[in-house]
C-alpha cells in the first residue's frame, strides 16, 4: 500500500475522471501513467525505440555516444553496472548508471559498442581516478561545479559600489564649499599683499592659505562655484595690480 499526498491523490482522481469512459480503477490509471513515463525515460536514457534509425556517419564529438551504441550497450549489460571486484562479484547497482569509455577519451578511446560499458557513478569515478589520479579528478570535479553554478545563476554580476546617501552627499558638498571659501580668502590675501597691507593685519589662517591652483583645477573650482551659485564677479584690476603685474 502506497501513501499518496493530497495533491497526488487529486491528480489521480482527475485522471480517473478524464478516463471514466473506460471505467478504470486507480491501479489501472497508475499503471498507464508509469508505462508512458518509463517509455519516455528509456527513450532518453538508452535510446529505446521500436523503429531505430540508421547510425549517423559524422560523429558529434569524441565523448558523444550514438543512439545505436547506447541501445546495444544497455541491452548487453542488462541495465546494470558492469564493475567486477577482485573477488569476482559484480556490482548490483541499477541506479545512477552512466556510459563509460573502456579506454579514456583522452587516451584515444572511441564510442563504439565494444568501447562503451555501463558503470554506476561511483565506479565510473573510481576508474577515472585509477587512470588519471585522485588529485587531478578532484580538480576537474571542482571546475565542473563552478561551471554548473554559473549556468544556474546567469544573472550574477560583479558587485557595484554602494551609492552615496543624501547625508554623504551633503557632507561632500560642505567639504567642497569649505575649499571654495578658503580659495576666496586666499585671493583676498593676495589682493592685500598687492595693495601694501601689512602681513600682520591678515589673519593667521589666511597667511598660510594654499597657493593658487593652476590650469584644470582652477577651472573646475570656478565651474563648481557657478553650479552652487557662489561665483563672484571678477572686479576690474586696480592700479596697484597693474603696477605689480598681478591680476586678481
Amino acid at each position: 500500500m502506497v501513501a499518496l499526498e493530497q495533491r497526488v491523490h487529486e491528480k489521480l482522481q482527475h485522471a480517473r475522471t478524464l478516463m471514466s469512459h473506460s471505467f478504470p480503477s486507480d491501479s489501472q490509471v497508475i499503471e498507464r501513467a508509469l508505462d508512458d513515463l518509463i517509455a519516455k525515460i528509456e527513450k532518453r536514457k538508452c535510446a529505446a525505440t521500436e523503429n531505430p534509425r540508421a547510425p549517423r556517419r559524422g560523429a558529434l564529438g569524441p565523448r558523444y555516444v550514438p543512439a545505436h551504441v547506447r541501445r546495444a550497450v544497455w541491452q548487453r549489460d542488462g541495465g546494470r553496472c558492469t564493475f567486477v571486484s577482485e573477488g569476482g562479484k559484480r556490482c548490483d547497482e541499477r541506479r545512477f548508471l552512466e556510459y563509460d569509455h573502456v579506454h579514456p577519451v583522452a587516451r584515444g578511446g572511441r564510442a563504439t559498442i565494444e568501447g562503451i560499458r555501463l558503470r554506476c557513478r561511483g565506479h565510473n569515478q573510481y576508474e577515472a581516478e585509477r587512470a588519471f589520479g585522485a588529485e587531478f579528478m578532484e580538480k576537474k570535479r571542482e571546475e565542473a561545479r563552478r561551471d554548473r553554478d554559473k549556468k544556474t545563476d546567469p544573472g550574477r554580476v560583479a558587485e557595484r559600489p554602494t551609492p552615496l546617501s543624501n547625508q554623504q552627499h551633503r557632507e561632500a558638498g560642505a567639504e567642497r564649499n569649505g575649499e571654495i571659501v578658503v580659495e576666496r580668502q586666499r585671493k583676498e590675501l593676495e589682493e592685500s599683499r598687492c595693495s601694501g597691507a601689512r602681513e600682520s593685519d591678515v589673519p593667521g589662517q589666511l597667511r598660510h592659505a594654499p597657493r593658487e591652483k593652476k590650469g584644470n583645477d582652477q577651472a573646475s573650482d570656478r565651474s563648481l562655484e557657478r553650479l552652487l551659485g557662489t561665483e563672484d564677479v571678477d572686479p576690474a584690476p586696480c592700479l596697484t595690480h597693474q603696477r605689480c603685474g598681478r591680476i586678481a
